[in-house]
């Protein structure tokens, strides 16, 4: 065996065991140096082009928002008119009954009392 070998048995080994950590730290940094100087690098991008992009899809998400926005109002409307249609059915129905029951009503005294009883309890419930 050389006696370089024979050294390296002796010494250097125990040694490199022993300090590992110190002998691996340098290839490491300098890897990471090497690595994290690449990650720097700044990239310049046409703002015009890039602008004319946002601005062309924030208008077309404004021109979605709005149809969106003027259906539901549509709906809305025709719902409403709907439902108000049905209410003034519903009460001029109920205005015609009581406008019969009250024509009944007058020429009856008993019959009044009975209804006014009827209403009075209706009313507390």
């Amino acid at each position: 065996m050389s006696p370089f070998w024979l050294w390296w048995l002796t010494k250097g080994w125990p040694w490199l065991k022993k300090n590992w950590m110190w002998v691996l730290l340098f290839p490491v940094a300098l890897l990471a140096f090497l690595f994290g100087r690449d990650r720097g690098k700044v990239v310049v991008v046409d703002e015009r082009r890039e602008s004319d992009a946002a601005r062309d899809f924030e208008r077309k998400v404004e021109e979605r928002r709005q149809a969106a926005v003027g259906e539901l109002d549509r709906q809305l409307v025709e719902r409403t008119g709907a439902v108000v249609q049905e209410h003034r059915e519903e009460l001029n129905k109920l205005t015609e009954e009581q406008r019969a029951a009250a024509e009944e009503l007058l020429g009856d005294p008993d019959a009044l009392r009975s209804y006014l009883l009827q209403v009075g309890s209706r009313a507390r419930g």
